[in-house]
């Protein structure tokens, strides 16, 4: 394994800012937020899953935030090499990359503490597309801890192929992350920042359902299947991370996944600043998704929200809960067969309202003014929360069967996106 000493001791010098705090400056007026980058080593790492352009450029070691007003900023990242290449994108609106009170956790202490949790420590990726100096420009708020975002530049190898040319990490700063909340939210950064500033404690205490959703009315106990003989479905991410599933090392099916033990599901782990390593891994006991007991189908409603909100439970003979609620459940379109393309599948991430891992900016810009209600939570027998990221689900990605009455087929995605570990079906009660 490439060592990481260099780059590590790199990441030590990040957070080298020139910020004020937040203040009710004019854009115009407020000097450009400058920060230090670490690039990514010439040959990449050694468990980068990534298509690479080698050697991958390290003449990026600066990046440079200039306000233009509403949320927006000139991102520039100046070449440190004589004639070399600098890249930059006229107007990014950085609102989007901070987490966001979704209108049907505020004003509940432990629901806004769910959301901001989860959306600042899930990946938030947005496709910038083509821009000056990049033939694509990626930028993210990795899942990490708060302010380590990353800007990725690539260029095509041809249409279908995208090689990584640079890949750096820079500590966003803080004072101006605090502002963007405030603009964000509209109340104080101080309130959230034990949620935010720091890795923070995502189970063990109790979930208000109550304050989340009223139930008008839920269905009897529902059959729920566990497809253990089903082959293991692989979308693009899941192909190309592969490489990080270190056991089972080439599942077949779903019940390769279940076996019992501690460690009988390994992964790579994702490390500060933002690689896989397969040295240090993760490992997992997900037996218990052998084991579903029965289903529930919701209909419910938030005050704060308009319309109703389907929800599905599906509860484990271990008492783990798995609730599944997003406004457009109750209306997903009926499919002969799985869909192929990922797009056409409902994607849900941990959380309240957490927005899509991968997006460009059109699809961000939507997200920032639809606010539509959505949750997906694990909780114990108790209602206490379950932190799924140490318990080996990150996702839950849905289609509807045709059919009388149709089947609501659930495909639960493992850590890191790496897997897809199990698929269950129920009947369409909607």
């Amino acid at each position: 394994m490439r060592p990481l000493a260099p780059l590590l001791s790199a990441l030590a010098l990040l957070g080298c800012v020139r910020a004020a705090a937040p203040t009710l400056t004019p854009p115009a007026a407020r000097p450009p937020i400058e920060t230090t980058m670490t690039p990514e080593v010439p040959d990449g790492y050694t468990d980068d899953p990534s298509a690479l352009a080698r050697p991958m450029r390290q003449d990026l070691r600066r990046v440079a935030l200039r306000p233009a007003g509403d949320g927006r900023y000139e991102l520039l990242v100046p070449s440190d090499a004589p004639g070399g290449a600098s890249v930059r994108a006229a107007s990014v609106d950085l609102r989007h990359f901070i987490p966001r009170i979704p209108r049907v956790a505020r004003g509940d202490a432990t629901l806004e503490r769910i959301a901001l949790s989860q959306r600042e420590f899930n990946r938030y990726e947005t496709d910038l597309g083509a821009t000056d100096g990049a033939a694509n420009l990626r930028l993210a708020n990795n899942c990490l801890r708060q302010g380590l975002w990353e800007v990725i530049v690539s260029e095509f190898e041809s249409p279908a192929r995208r090689l990584k040319r640079y890949h750096g990490w820079f500590d966003f700063p803080a004072a101006e992350y605090a502002r963007l909340y405030e603009s964000v939210n509209g109340v104080p950064y101080a309130r959230a920042e034990a949620h935010l500033a720091r890795y923070p404690a995502m189970g063990g205490y109790a979930v208000p359902l109550a304050a989340l959703r009223q139930e008008l009315r839920a269905s009897g106990d529902l059959a729920v299947t566990a497809h253990l003989d089903d082959a293991v479905v692989r979308y693009p991410e899941q192909e190309r991370k592969a490489r990080l599933l270190v056991r089972p090392a080439s599942p077949r099916t779903y019940r390769d996944f279940v076996a019992p033990g501690a460690d009988a599901v390994v992964t790579a782990k994702f490390s500060e600043p933002g690689f896989y390593t397969n040295a240090d891994p993760m490992r997992f006991d997900l037996s218990w998704l052998a084991r579903p007991a029965r289903a529930t189908w919701r209909q419910t409603r938030n005050p704060a929200a308009p319309g109703d909100v389907h929800e599905v439970e599906v509860r484990f003979e271990n008492g783990h809960r798995l609730l599944v609620a997003d406004a457009s459940l109750a209306t997903l379109s009926p499919h002969a067969e799985r869909p192929a393309a990922e797009d056409a599948l409902l994607r849900l991430t941990f959380g309240i309202g957490t927005p899509e891992i991968y997006g460009d900016t059109r699809s961000r810009a939507a997200e920032f003014a639809d606010d539509r209600p959505a949750w997906l939570l694990l909780l114990d027998a108790e209602g206490r929360a379950v932190d799924n990221h140490f318990g080996g689900l990150d996702r839950v990605y849905l289609w509807r069967e045709a059919g009388a009455p149709g089947l609501l087929h659930l495909l639960l995605v493992g850590y890191e996106r790496i897997a897809v570990v199990g698929h269950l079906t129920v009947p369409w009660s909607a």
